[in-house]
């Protein structure tokens, strides 16, 4: 049975929607498979993502 981590991650959401993917591909080729994005609004209304992530548990962890 795989065991998995998880990883969750704020993404700000300037409108650009190239760094919002540089960041999530990052995360990408650090082997984290994006399960979920739910976009959000801060108390300033500017808006962002949380992220998770998760990756199969290393033996060694």
């Amino acid at each position: 049975m795989t065991r998995w981590e998880y990883l969750t991650v704020s993404v700000a959401a300037d409108g650009g929607r190239t760094s919002e993917a540089i960041t999530l591909n990052q995360y990408g080729s650090q082997g984290w498979e994006l399960v979920s994005l739910v976009k959000e609004l801060d108390l300033n209304e500017r808006r962002y993502f949380i992220a998770v992530f998760k990756r199969p548990l290393s033996s060694t962890s």
